[in-house]
């Protein structure tokens, strides 16, 4: 689970800079606020069925 801690932040601090040199719009900022959330969702989600699949459950 640390990889999806480690993805998002990475990802949030990119978006975070982006957004304050002003090359994102407050639309282009609300439409990726959900995508990332369901990204680290889908990550999270196959990272334990991995997890899974390595012990053999």
């Amino acid at each position: 689970m640390l990889g999806t801690f480690v993805l998002s932040f990475c990802y949030n601090g990119i978006g975070r800079g982006l957004a304050a040199q002003g090359r994102f719009t407050p639309i282009v900022s609300a439409i990726l606020m959900p995508v990332r959330s369901l990204r680290v969702m889908v990550f999270a989600t196959l990272l334990v069925r991995y997890a899974a699949y390595r012990r053999r459950l």
